[in-house]
């Protein structure tokens, strides 16, 4: 496959597609920096397993992505100090705590930072990076249309909204990708698919996600990013 080069920014990458992403990277030798609201403790876990992996180097930076003035001073020391060629914006998480503990209205607020998100990067994009960087959107938001009566209903509205984001950053010139996964087998989608199946059984879990999202079948990470990096590496 094609490869990207230079170092490589991850926003939410501790947990869910964000990780793996980075551990994608990782393997491939890239210099990495993370950006994650976790605490210290599972910072250093990434760190070492991302270097495990085969990263040149890793930096985990703590930021939480829903606080505006945060992520404008993180983001700022992030750009000046370095010179990032590819950025992966994952979302925000689902919020702090354990998946089984979310209520629709976590579901709900975390939905709404991703809408409101893309918004305030843009800002900080058009100052500091254009047209330097190209920028990856990892939005399955931008794919899903589950039950209308479940909170992920509003998945439509994020999906006209990813584009209308995406096709005001191009206009600007921002060199922009969006990858739409619908489900992936992370940890954290697992973890979700228990919640939905109320089983701690993995294959009931899968199918749980297959039903929910109306989807035949729940890609593998290693092959859905092989796929969309690959697809995409010849405009970046």
């Amino acid at each position: 496959m094609g490869k990207l080069n230079g170092p490589v920014l991850v926003l939410g990458g501790t947990s869910g597609i964000g990780y793996e992403f980075a551990s994608y990277f990782a393997k491939r030798g890239y210099e990495l920096s993370v950006v994650s609201r976790g605490k210290s403790a599972l910072h250093e876990v990434t760190k070492h397993a991302l270097l495990g992996l085969g990263a040149s180097s890793v930096e985990v930076v703590s930021c939480d992505l829903m606080n505006k003035n945060e992520r404008l001073r993180v983001f700022k020391k992030l750009a000046a100090d370095n010179d990032f060629k590819h950025i992966f914006l994952g979302g925000p998480g689902p919020l702090p705590g354990k998946i089984e503990m979310l209520t629709d209205q976590d579901i709900l607020n975390s939905y709404n930072a991703c809408i409101e998100l893309p918004i305030h990067w843009h800002k900080i994009f058009r100052k500091h990076l254009l047209p330097h960087s190209a920028i990856w959107i990892l939005s399955s938001s931008a794919a899903i249309e589950p039950p209308s009566e479940h909170p992920f209903h509003l998945s439509s509205v994020l999906r006209r909204g990813t584009q209308g984001i995406v096709e005001e950053w191009r206009s600007d010139g921002l060199s922009v990708n969006v990858l739409a996964p619908k489900v992936v087998s992370t940890p954290m989608a697992i973890e979700y698919g228990k919640k939905l199946s109320n089983s701690s059984n993995a294959q009931l879990a899968i199918q749980a996600l297959k039903t929910f999202f109306n989807v035949d079948r729940i890609e593998n990470p290693e092959t859905y990013i092989e796929r969309e990096i690959e697809k995409h590496v010849a405009t970046v």
